[in-house]
């Protein structure tokens, strides 16, 4: 299990009625939050910390396979 302050942690995974559900950890403010808040789009400085954070979890997961 993968653990980085950028990734939101599966909790558990399980099958009821041929359906697959997956259970995350729960997060109080989400990117689709912020979207909906400023409709005209994000604020540069705000887009790159986005940005910035969606790309250290990639790299996290590409160096740890």
């Amino acid at each position: 299990q993968f653990r980085h302050e950028n990734l939101v942690s599966l909790i558990e995974v399980f099958r009821q009625k041929k359906r697959i559900h997956l259970v995350f950890e729960f997060i109080d403010h989400t990117v689709l939050d912020e979207l909906q808040y400023y409709c005209h789009g994000l604020e540069r400085k705000r887009l790159r910390k986005y940005l910035f954070q969606i790309l250290r979890a990639i790299e996290y997961l590409h160096s740890n396979n």
